[in-house]
């Protein structure tokens, strides 16, 4: 779930003097979500301090209340306009600049977003690999890409899957 960091204070409660030498030093963060509910959680202030976390952040905790990441806000504002799943898209976003390759058969974060990751992923010289969320799944992006790259395909004719054939012979039979 994604939460804005709206304020961070030292955990008052359990302060430096009375903790152990192998006990962190917490924080208290209030979060709100994005129905605007507000919560407070205690985390290690190093957490904060690692994922360089500020007031005013987004950040992703999964099911579980473990902070996860924290988002930059141009991916967030970028997501909201698309209607992209912010969480998908950040994660990919991030594996890519880590130097990892990435897979997604997200249509919808394709579509919207596709292009900013495969320009990623080639400024960090990795793949990302979308083939199954074209044709029906059939094995068509790489072949295209690798194995006819010397050859100039002005066309790409067929029936690109089984809803698309649907509706184009209904479209047909009703004279549309």
């Amino acid at each position: 779930m994604i939460f804005k960091v709206q304020k961070i204070e030292e955990d008052i409660d359990f302060g430096c003097e009375e903790r152990m030498d192998d006990e962190p030093v917490m924080a208290v963060v209030t979060l709100q979500d994005e129905a605007g509910a507000e919560k407070r959680v205690k985390m290690p202030d190093q957490l904060l301090y690692d994922r360089e976390i500020n007031e005013g952040d987004q950040v992703i905790f999964d099911e579980n209340g473990k902070l996860q990441k924290r988002i930059r806000g141009d991916w967030t504002e970028r997501c909201k306009k698309a209607n992209v799943n912010t969480e998908e898209f950040v994660s990919k976003m991030e594996a890519l600049k880590a130097g990892k390759n990435v897979v997604s058969a997200n249509k919808d974060l394709i579509a919207e977003e596709g292009r900013v990751l495969l320009d990623t992923a080639q400024e960090n010289g990795k793949d990302f690999l979308f083939e199954a969320a074209v044709a029906g799944g059939i094995p068509i992006i790489r072949p295209l890409k690798q194995c006819l790259a010397a050859n100039e395909i002005s066309d790409v004719l067929g029936i690109v899957n089984g809803t698309t054939n649907y509706i184009l012979t209904k479209m047909t039979e009703d004279g549309m």
